[in-house]
C-alpha cells in the first residue's frame, strides 16, 4: 500500500499487507458486500496535511440523493483507455437507489449507493475500485468504489459499496 503520493508508482511510504480480510457475506456474482479490510504489518505514520484519517459515517448515515462526491482513484480515465499514473478525482452527484435499480435490477442492494451524471462524461472506472468516495460537505467516507458499466457513459451510473451498510463489522 503506498501511501503519502498522489503517484501510484513513485514517492510516499510502501506499507505490506500482512492479511486480507473480506466481508463475510461478499458475493463475487453480484458484489455485495464488497468490502475487505487490509491488515498491514505495520502502523501508518501519519502527517498532518499528507497522511491522515478519513471518518467513518455512523451507522444510520443516510446517503441522500443529489449529495455532491468526490471520487479518487488511479484507474482509467475512458473506455479503451490508459491507467492514470497520478491520482485523479471526479465530483459528481449520488443518484437515487429507484434510478439506480433501472439499470442494475439484479444486483443493486441496500448495500450499494449509485453516482454520476445522467448525461455521462465524469465516473470512476476500472482500476479505480476499492478507492473512497467521499461526501463533499463533511469529507466522510461514504462510499468504496465498487462496479458499473463502462466508463462515465449515458445512463450508466458509477456504483459504490456503502460504508454506513456495514460499519459495525
Amino acid at each position: 500500500v503506498r501511501v503519502g503520493s498522489s503517484f501510484s508508482n513513485k514517492d510516499g511510504e510502501i506499507y505490506y499487507v500482512e492479511k486480507v480480510i473480506r466481508h463475510p457475506r461478499y458475493s463475487s456474482i453480484t458484489l455485495n458486500f464488497d468490502f475487505a479490510i487490509l491488515k498491514l504489518t505495520s502502523d501508518i505514520r501519519l502527517e498532518p496535511n499528507l497522511k491522515e484519517i478519513i471518518a467513518l459515517p455512523s451507522e444510520n448515515d443516510k446517503v441522500d440523493e443529489n449529495t455532491e462526491v468526490f471520487v479518487s482513484g488511479f484507474g482509467l480515465t475512458g473506455d479503451n483507455a490508459y491507467n492514470a499514473n497520478e491520482l485523479r478525482g471526479v465530483i459528481v452527484p449520488v443518484v437515487s437507489q429507484k434510478i439506480c435499480r433501472r439499470i442494475y435490477p439484479l444486483v443493486l442492494s441496500n448495500q450499494m449507493v449509485c453516482a454520476g451524471l445522467t448525461e455521462g462524461g465524469k465516473d470512476s472506472c476500472s482500476g479505480d475500485s476499492g478507492g473512497p468516495m467521499r461526501r463533499r460537505s463533511d469529507n466522510i467516507l461514504i462510499g468504496i468504489v465498487s462496479f458499473g458499466k463502462g466508463c462515465a457513459k449515458p445512463n450508466s451510473y458509477g456504483v459504490y459499496a456503502k460504508v454506513s451498510a456495514v460499519r459495525k463489522w
